[in-house]
């Protein structure tokens, strides 16, 4: 369980999460019921990775007030 994620979620602050295939996403987290997963939510839809997948987590200063 990634610490920064969990403590995004708990505040519904904005995250950029760069994934091992490349990939980055960019938006807020949510627990998922297995705690293995997690949730983030884009402009595109909700989307749901395992923790193992992230690579880079970074706050999102761009979406933030």
């Amino acid at each position: 369980m990634n610490v920064f994620i969990q403590e995004a979620i708990h505040n519904q602050e904005p995250l950029n999460i760069h994934l091992i295939s490349g990939e980055t996403y960019i938006g807020t987290c949510e627990a998922h019921h297995n705690p293995n997963f997690f949730i983030i939510h884009t402009n595109h839809g909700a989307l749901t990775f395992p923790y193992w997948t992230i690579k880079r987590v970074k706050p999102d200063t761009q979406l933030q007030h």
